[in-house]
């Protein structure tokens, strides 16, 4: 968990750093993230970050 408010680039690094390094591809173990409508969640570069690691959005 990260407390307070986090911008979009600490979402990128916090995805890249803390979350993808323990995700598989699909349907491997940990292969489904959950994320909510925050405007920081989505885009293009959220997207080239899960694919870069192998997982898509």
């Amino acid at each position: 968990l990260v407390e307070g408010s986090l911008r979009h680039k600490g979402y990128l690094n916090f995805l890249e750093h803390s979350v993808l390094l323990h995700c598989e591809a699909y349907p491997g173990k940990n292969s489904i993230l959950v994320m909510d409508n925050a405007r920081i969640h989505h885009g293009a570069d959220v997207r080239k970050l899960a694919e870069q690691f192998g997982k898509s959005q």
